[in-house]
């Protein structure tokens, strides 16, 4: 059920962008918006949550080349959910995109979702891996958006991803805006869900790229990936009552037992990225189990 948004021109959008500590990187998306071709009313907000490297200052360098750039603090609480929350409080559009950080938008991405929202209530777009990254460093899980469309989430549903999300303004109002409880990963992949339980509609967006940044250090991947695993098994316990499928201890046991077999691509420094991102995925899942003593949830680990 596509809702009409408020605020601003009913074309109007505002391009949201939680950040944290992440002034090596955000020049590289403002100069990507900068060069969007959208022909309404747009503007960016980064949402700061809480840097110590410099982030907002980084960003603000960018006012004048950027349409109506603003920064605004958004560290009361962790989190990018916090920070989306806070961006979209301050947005005039009536549509919102949410973009990372880290990431590159292709060009045409502002245009092509902005699109893709008069359809929809909420789209997703297509996440390169190819461009910031260096050849055989693959994803936790496999990149296959183009012949799938929106990934499922355990499952259950589709979501869009975080680094290239949108939704209208008068939506994600009424649905009182992204859980700020979700801090560890999941954060999109709930609203969606919510938002889908409520009877709004979720479409592709297959011309919106966004080129995505993955880890490239093993503690950086077993920390993501922790945070996915972790999310994911929140998920269960929250939505489980909906019908999402959960995973039995042999499926689980399985998944430890291949990671264990491929332990040796620890001696690989491409390989080893992926293993650990792995290992963080099915040891936040555990972790989250116990802690809970709920069922183990368990998807396919990732490839390595």
């Amino acid at each position: 059920m596509a809702s009409e948004g408020s605020g601003g021109t009913p074309d109007a959008v505002s391009v949201v962008i939680p950040a944290r500590n992440a002034s090596r990187t955000i020049g590289e998306q403002l100069a990507a918006l900068s060069r969007q071709d959208y022909r309404g009313e747009w503007e960016v907000i980064v949402a700061d949550n809480a840097s110590t490297d410099g982030t907002a200052e980084a960003a603000a360098r960018w006012r004048g080349a950027v349409p109506s750039l603003s920064v605004v603090p958004a560290g009361a609480r962790p989190g990018g959910n916090h920070a989306r929350n806070v961006g979209a409080a301050h947005a005039r559009g009536a549509l919102l995109l949410f973009c990372d950080a880290d990431d590159v938008v292709a060009a045409g991405w502002l245009s092509s979702m902005a699109a893709a929202l008069r359809q929809a209530d909420i789209v997703g777009g297509f996440l390169d891996l190819e461009l910031l990254n260096e050849p055989g460093v693959g994803c936790w899980e496999p990149n296959d958006q183009r012949e799938k469309g929106l990934p499922i989430g355990l499952g259950f549903l589709p979501y869009a991803v975080g680094g290239s999300l949108g939704v209208r303004a008068a939506v994600h109002r009424e649905l009182g805006g992204f859980s700020e409880d979700y801090v560890r990963g999941a954060d999109e992949v709930e609203f969606c869900w919510r938002a889908q339980l409520a009877g709004f509609t979720i479409a592709f967006a297959p011309g919106a790229e966004v080129h995505c940044r993955l880890r490239r250090d093993r503690w950086s991947a077993f920390k993501q990936g922790y945070g996915y695993g972790h999310g994911r098994f929140r998920l269960y316990r929250d939505f489980a009552h909906h019908g999402v499928p959960a995973r039995d201890l042999p499926t689980a046991a399985r998944e430890w037992t291949r990671l264990g077999l491929t332990l040796h691509h620890l001696l690989s420094p491409r390989r080893g990225v992926r293993w650990m991102s792995a290992a963080g995925m099915l040891t936040g899942r555990t972790a989250g189990s116990l802690g809970h003593r709920l069922p183990r949830l368990s998807d396919a680990p990732p490839p390595v």
